[in-house]
């Protein structure tokens, strides 16, 4: 049977090995992949730059994405790190506005624990997917996909140029991706640029780095109020101005927080804030739905850690959200019902069902609430095991069905 399966396998690099050549040129080719990945400081056009100590003795380094006009679905973006130059204190994803991509459904980023021990930090970002029937709406343009804090390692660190880079390979599908919107065109990353960046002194006072809109949605009854507030990282010289695009009414557009008022019928607007210190701003928005279908503070998922795993091993899944309730309800991904390990109103922890896939496959994860309401996100991967690529399975398996079964199943299959 060995010596059977040998033979297969020659005559698979044979006859396929030129076929593959031919995939891998096509999907690498760079002319049809305008994204490009890069640090601010510096910024797209330049490999160097200054960055500057806060008063922590941290520095702030934004991960951006432009897609120069190409739309986009989401992307995921795995930033390296040099651990003896750097320390990583903390990694977000900012909430949706002008200044952000995939607003919607954040997939989790890497703690700093497991960065540090591997120089990796890896992220991901997708539109949420819409309900059936409905158009999607896809993203283009330049913006922050990710803020990054480090320390730097040294002493002395002013002075000192320390070194950021992604795991990116033109073609690749296991590194950095950006997602296109068509099958003949799923990535569309064609450039990651690599940052050289020097340390300066700093200003004694911290420097905004962040803001946040709370809530970061909200789902009203026609002409109901809701107040939001803004939270900056720091409140040193820190300014707000809101804005308002859709239906409805602002109690000011200055100050830390403001109330909404909902119009009269149906509809949706966005709530965006502005903080701005010196030179330096940042913004965040809050989408509020305006339905008098709709339960106000409805379950919302924020994202889900880990977003994967293995196909047949069980795995803890941990949900994070807001307004879960304090009774436990259900969790799906798609149609399984998963085990409910605990459940509080901003984190549950389940254990995900074992399937048997043939390819890697994304599920919706569903969380119903004790009370009947929902929230759905998309989603959770499974992880095929068997390693063996289509290709030469469907060619082994006319030959001699009984190897390419063992082949798949033993040989092949992923420790």
């Amino acid at each position: 049977m060995k010596k059977l399966l040998t033979t297969l396998l020659v005559l698979f690099q044979v006859v396929a090995a030129p076929m593959l050549v031919i995939a891998q040129t096509n999907t690498g080719d760079a002319t049809a992949r305008p994204a490009v990945l890069y640090f601010s400081p510096p910024g797209e056009s330049a490999s160097s730059g200054n960055v500057t100590l806060n008063s922590s003795g941290n520095i702030a380094v934004d991960v951006k994405v432009n897609t120069h006009s190409a739309n986009s679905a989401g992307a995921d973006v795995i930033v390296t790190f040099n651990t003896s130059e750097l320390e990583l204190v903390s990694g977000t994803m900012p909430g949706s506005g002008s200044g952000t991509f995939y607003p919607t459904v954040v997939k989790g980023v890497t703690s700093p624990s497991t960065a540090n021990s591997t120089g990796r930090i890896s992220m991901a970002r997708v539109i949420q997917a819409p309900d059936e029937g409905s158009t999607p709406v896809y993203t283009n343009g330049d913006g922050v996909f990710a803020n990054l804090v480090f320390k730097p390692k040294a002493s002395s660190p002013v002075g000192t140029t320390v070194n950021l880079s992604f795991d990116f390979t033109l073609g690749s599908t296991t590194d950095s991706n950006v997602a296109g919107t068509t099958t003949t065109n799923p990535d569309i990353l064609g450039a990651a640029k690599s940052a050289a960046l020097t340390i300066q002194q700093g200003s004694t006072d911290t420097e905004l780095s962040s803001v946040t809109v709370t809530p970061s949605s909200a789902n009203l009854a026609p002409s109901a109020s809701q107040t939001f507030t803004a939270t900056a990282n720091t409140t040193t010289g820190v300014t707000y101005t809101w804005s308002l695009s859709g239906s409805g009414s602002l109690s000011a557009t200055t100050g830390s927080s403001v109330t909404y008022t909902a119009g009269s019928s149906t509809g949706s607007a966005t709530i965006a804030v502005t903080a701005t210190q010196g030179s330096i701003t940042k913004t965040d928005s809050s989408p509020i739905t305006i339905s008098g279908n709709v339960v106000v503070n409805g379950p919302v998922i924020d994202h889900i850690v880990p977003g994967e795993g293995d196909e047949d091993v069980d795995i803890e899944v941990e949900i994070y959200g807001s307004y879960f309730g304090s009774d436990d309800g259900r969790v799906y991904i798609g149609t399984r019902l998963a085990d409910i390990i605990s459940w509080s109103d901003t984190k549950i922890v389940v254990l995900v069902p074992q399937v048997n896939v043939s390819r890697d496959t994304e599920y919706q994860v569903k969380v119903r609430r004790s009370d009947g309401e929902e929230a759905r996100y998309t989603g959770y991967t499974y992880l095929d095991k068997t390693g063996l690529p289509m290709l030469p399975w469907l060619i082994m398996f006319p030959l001699n069905g009984a190897a390419a079964v063992l082949a798949k199943k033993r040989w092949f299959k992923r420790k």
